[in-house]
């Protein structure tokens, strides 16, 4: 794998909306953290979680329209910039990923982070281009180096649509604990809801959507 001093890139399409991105983030700043050098990947520089990306990352926006045809441009920074590792998050970024390492033969260290339950669609994935592309997705896994997993089931998984041994999937659980976390957790809590002799209150997180389970 990369060593510390080396070029390594985190690929995704945005920095917009849920935890794929806020995970990548906290990703390219720990590794910056630790001595990497370390370009955030984006196919378009937009989304809330831009403003808390560490300063010692490099942002690089490939500026793509559309993010599926970001391949090109993906590609060109890839024999550019020649990163030792890259690791991809979102089915999407995944995709375009894989071709472009398959294309180009660059970085020699792949992984790929997957974060659902392939059995599971996302119900946000509108175009039908996009569909096909994270239908075909779980034949490519092969082409990567590494996958890795939020979660034991996820890993299942991933290994019962790609048919790859269970070995060529490592389990790392998500990045949620950060300093901010660790801050906020000495805030204080006024709300009636938490006030003594009030009832035990049952919290969910996620978007109130199908693959979510609620």
């Amino acid at each position: 794998m990369a060593e510390p001093g080396e070029r390594v890139a985190v690929f995704l399409p945005s920095l917009e909306g849920g935890g794929g991105e806020r995970t990548a983030a906290l990703l390219a700043g720990a590794l910056a953290r630790r001595g990497w050098d370390v370009d955030l990947v984006l196919g378009r520089a937009t989304g809330p979680f831009l403003v808390s990306v560490d300063q010692r990352v490099r942002v690089v926006d490939l500026g793509a329209k559309r993010f599926v045809l970001s391949l090109p441009r993906l590609m060109r920074y890839l024999r550019r910039e020649r990163p030792r590792a890259m690791v991809s998050h979102v089915a999407v970024a995944d995709f375009v990923h894989l071709v472009a390492r398959r294309l180009t033969g660059i970085p020699r260290q792949s992984v790929v982070s997957v974060a659902n339950d392939l059995y599971f669609g996302d119900v946000r994935i509108r175009l039908p281009q996009v569909r096909l592309a994270v239908r075909l997705l779980p034949h490519m896994y092969r082409w990567a180096t590494r996958l890795v997993a939020v979660s034991h089931g996820v890993a299942a998984s991933v290994v019962r649509a790609s048919r790859l041994p269970e070995s060529a999937v490592t389990v790392i659980y998500n990045p949620i604990i950060d300093d901010g976390l660790l801050a906020a957790r000495h805030a204080p809590l006024d709300h009636p809801w938490f006030v003594q002799g009030a009832p035990p209150v049952l919290l969910g997180v996620g978007r109130l959507a199908g693959q979510k389970d609620f």
